[in-house]
Parts: C-alpha cells; sequence; structure tokens
C-alpha cells in the first residue's frame, strides 16, 4: 500500500508540474499577444491616444471600517489577502464580515463593488487585480485596495491586462531609493 500510495503521489506531483509549466506558457503567450495587438505599453509602440484613466472612470476606495466593526456573520468584508487570492482563483481563506446594517449604510450613503469593477491590492502585495465577476454582496478595506469602476468604455479583461503592465512600471520606478512603497489614488488616475 505504501508504494502504491507512493506512486499515485509521484504521478500527481507529475501533473501538477506539467500543469504549472502549461499555464506560464500560456500567460506567455497572453503576454505576447497583448504586445502583438497593442505595442509595448511603456513606450506606446503603437502610438494609441492615451489619456488618464479618471477620465474614462472613476478610480477610489471605500469608506473605512474599523476592525471593532467586525461581527462574526454578516456581509463578507475582503482585505488585500483575500483580493489576491481571488485574483489567483483560490478559495478566500479568511473569513471577515460586517454587519447587514452597516452594509445597508454604505451602500445607500457611496458605492459598493459592483461587477466588472476591478480590486487593486495598493500596500504590501502591490498590483493583484481581482475583476468582481459576480452579484455576492461583500465590501472591502480602505486605503489598501483601489476600485476602478466598470463603464462601457473599457473591457475589464483588458483593463486588467493593461494595468499590470503599467503597475509593473510603475513598481520598478518606485523600487529605486525607496522602503515604502504604495500605489495611491491618486498616481493610479494618473
Amino acid at each position: 500500500k505504501q508504494m502504491e500510495f507512493a506512486k499515485l503521489a509521484q504521478q500527481i506531483d507529475k501533473s501538477k508540474f506539467l500543469l504549472q509549466q502549461m499555464i506560464e506558457k500560456l500567460e506567455l503567450l497572453k503576454k505576447s499577444r497583448f504586445i502583438e495587438m497593442f505595442g509595448i505599453v511603456s513606450s506606446n509602440s503603437k502610438k494609441y491616444e492615451t489619456l488618464p484613466l479618471e477620465e474614462i472612470t472613476t478610480v477610489d476606495s471605500s469608506k473605512r471600517i474599523f476592525e471593532k466593526e467586525y461581527v462574526q456573520e454578516g456581509i463578507p468584508f475582503y482585505r488585500t489577502k483575500e483580493i489576491v487570492e481571488l485574483s489567483e482563483g483560490k478559495e478566500i481563506s479568511t473569513e471577515y464580515f460586517i454587519s447587514r446594517d452597516r452594509y445597508k449604510e454604505i451602500k445607500e450613503k457611496y458605492t459598493i463593488p459592483q461587477k466588472g469593477d476591478l480590486l487593486i491590492s495598493a500596500v504590501g502585495t502591490i498590483g493583484k487585480i481581482w475583476i468582481v465577476n459576480n452579484d455576492n454582496e461583500f465590501y472591502y478595506k480602505d486605503g489598501n485596495l483601489i476600485r476602478v469602476a466598470k463603464t462601457a468604455e473599457y473591457n475589464p479583461i483588458f483593463l486588467k491586462a493593461l494595468l499590470v503592465e503599467l503597475i509593473d512600471l510603475y513598481k520598478n520606478k518606485m523600487s529605486v531609493g525607496t522602503a515604502y512603497s504604495a500605489l495611491t489614488i491618486v498616481n493610479l488616475k494618473k
């Protein structure tokens, strides 16, 4: 039985390795196709008209939720960790909640995430992007996450690919001589 299990484990590990190689090749294909279609973003090699993101959509964050407002059950509350997990197609490993009443209050006064919005990690793990892919109710942590509202002006999948490239350029510029880096709403709007 030990040998039988060991053989099965080796087959699974080999399959995982092959799948990871395939995923890496598909990511490379996606990036290559993006460059082929839209050029090199940093130099705007295809000479597309450019304009600030704030001219085509809303870029903002949430209203502050304090730790003392967390409850045992209610509306899911996502922090950077949860958005990173969702952006990687993973299940959420930690559950935080706010009350339905607090959520209702926020929803009536402010904006809540909608299907098609992009949520971007802005502190720590910078530039992980999740496209809100359902109509489930949730709220998110201010400051650490930036919301880019969906509009008819862009396709969220395209904008995500574009922003991944632009945020990587931003991170490279910020890493020179900086002890702490963050992606700010002001910079993302530009």
